[in-house]
This record gives C-alpha cells, structure tokens and sequence, in this order.
C-alpha cells in the first residue's frame, strides 16, 4: 500500500477552502458526502478534517460535509460513480 502524505491531505483540504466557497452566495447547505475509510484507517481522520472545516463556516462555503467511514478505496469509488458520494478518498492506484 502507497505511503499517503498528510500534507497532500492539508493542501487538499487547503484548496476547497480557498476556491470551492460560495461567498455566501447559497441560499441552502448543500449535502456532501465524503466516503472515506474505516476508523481506524488512515484516510478516515484527513476525511473527518475536510469535512470539520467546511462546515466550520456554514455562510461562507453553504457545505453540509458528512465524512462516511466506508470499507475503504474501491467502495468509494463505485459509490462515488454510482452517485451515492459527491466526493471519495481512494489510492492513486485505484
């Protein structure tokens, strides 16, 4: 398995608040769901972490962020095709 660096993680996360943000332009939060991995592994507390600072500032990003504890890489993808995540953490070689 892939060493995943948790500044990747911050970069990402750094990046949907800077430029996904709807300047409060939303009149409703949206729902996002976030698949991410079991609890214990190492993609759940990054996922947890994007979805806390969404929804630090409702007005701002109009985000209802769910992080989802899946089984991990391939259901977040499946789920993230079938519709049922709006966003997946999965491994580069997925």
């Amino acid at each position: 398995m892939p060493d995943v660096s948790p500044i990747r993680f911050a970069l990402l996360a750094a990046c949907l608040l800077l430029f996904g943000g709807t300047n409060g332009l939303a009149a409703e939060r949206v729902p996002l769901k976030l698949g991410t991995a079991s609890e214990s592994e190492v993609y759940f507390a990054p996922g947890r972490g994007i979805c806390r600072a969404l929804n630090a500032k409702p007005d701002a990003f109009g985000i209802d962020c769910e992080a989802v504890e899946t089984p991990g890489s391939v259901y977040n993808l499946d789920a993230l095709r079938d519709g049922d995540f709006q966003l997946a953490i999965a491994q580069s070689d997925w």
